[in-house]
C-alpha cells in the first residue's frame, strides 16, 4: 500500500516537474528559420484575408502574415501530439497555425517535442488562430473546438 503511494506521488511530482518546466522552455523559444517578407499584415487582419490562408503552403502564410521574425513555439496536444505553431509577434499579434489533415506531420507524436520546423513550413495550413488586442478570430477546420473563442 505504501509503495502504492509513493509512486503516485513521484508521478505527480514528475508531471508538476514537466508542466512547468514546458512552460520555461516554451517562453525561452526563439525561431530557428527566417523567411524574406514581401506582404504587409497589420494587427487589422480581418476573417477573410485569413480565410484566403486557409490551405495555403504554411511558408507562404508565414511569409504572408510576417511571423517569421517573432518567437515561436509548437502548439501540441499532451502527450506531443503536433498540431502546429504559435507566433508571437512584438506588436500584440499572437498566431497559432494548424496543420491540415492529411499532412504528414498531421498528429505527428514526439515524446520530446521536437519536429522538424522545414518540414512543417512545407505543410498545408488548415487552421488560424489569430488574436490582436480585443480582435479574434477562428478560421478553419483543423482548430479545435475546444479553443474556439464564442
Amino acid at each position: 500500500m505504501r509503495r502504492g503511494h509513493a509512486i503516485r506521488n513521484l508521478l505527480l511530482i514528475a508531471l508538476a516537474v514537466l508542466v512547468c518546466g514546458m512552460g520555461f522552455w516554451q517562453m525561452l523559444r526563439t525561431p530557428t528559420v527566417k523567411l524574406n517578407q514581401s506582404l504587409s499584415t497589420s494587427v487589422e487582419t480581418t476573417a477573410e484575408q485569413l480565410n484566403q490562408c486557409l490551405a495555403q503552403p504554411v511558408e507562404k502564410v508565414v511569409e504572408r502574415l510576417r511571423l517569421a521574425d517573432g518567437k515561436w513555439d509548437w502548439l501540441d496536444e499532451p502527450p506531443g501530439i503536433l498540431r502546429g505553431v504559435t507566433y508571437y509577434q512584438g506588436d500584440g499579434r499572437e498566431v497559432k497555425l494548424y496543420i491540415a489533415s492529411g499532412e504528414p506531420l498531421f498528429r505527428k507524436f514526439s515524446d520530446s517535442r521536437e519536429w522538424d520546423y522545414i518540414a512543417f513550413l512545407q505543410c498545408r495550413v488548415g487552421g488560424i488562430q489569430y488574436t490582436a488586442g480585443a480582435v479574434h478570430h477562428d478560421i478553419g477546420p483543423a482548430v479545435p473546438w475546444q479553443f474556439r473563442q464564442p
